[in-house]
């Protein structure tokens, strides 16, 4: 499993294919050292195989004893703890569990794909989302996106600037 997921990391970072949808293929830094029998390990295989499986409260569970245990995939275990939240309609939660990711691992490569979550959350709250805050051009437009299907008059002069 190891081999074809470190296989896989390298041919996304090269381009060659896409990233993997599923957690159990995303190459993070702890994946290597946790090693494969570790119980990290177990844990966020099942946590994976429960995202997969569309149950969302397995995979909070799951995901949630790997980021208490504080190993090398911590920061990821939180970011999908927060997904499941957010699958199961609880976006506070999910919103606090991105909170604690950021301010636990301010240097995660996990927390652009927590801030895009994070404006994908704020979608569906008015007020929330804030295209002019954002540096990224890639968080920068999805705001946009999630802006136009709540306030398209706030917008539009967005897109056009």
């Amino acid at each position: 499993m190891i081999r074809k997921s470190l296989r896989i990391g390298a041919l996304v970072l090269l381009g060659a294919v896409s990233p993997p949808a599923s957690p159990a293929m995303v190459l993070d830094a702890g994946w290597a050292d946790a090693g494969e029998g570790s119980r990290e390990s177990e844990l966020y295989e099942r946590g994976s195989k429960a995202l997969d499986d569309g149950d969302w409260e397995k995979a909070a569970t799951a995901f949630g004893e790997v980021a208490k245990a504080g190993g090398g995939r911590a920061d990821a275990a939180l970011y999908w703890v927060a997904y499941a939240y957010n699958k199961e309609g609880r976006k506070a939660d999910a919103l606090a569990t991105l909170g604690t990711l950021a301010s636990r691992f301010p240097k995660s490569s996990w927390i652009k794909e927590a801030r895009a979550l994070e404006l994908e959350i704020g979608q569906g709250r008015a007020g929330r989302v804030r295209p002019e805050t954002e540096g990224d051009e890639d968080l920068k437009l999805m705001a946009i996106n999630s802006l136009l299907q709540s306030d398209p008059d706030r917008a539009i002069p967005l897109l056009e600037k």
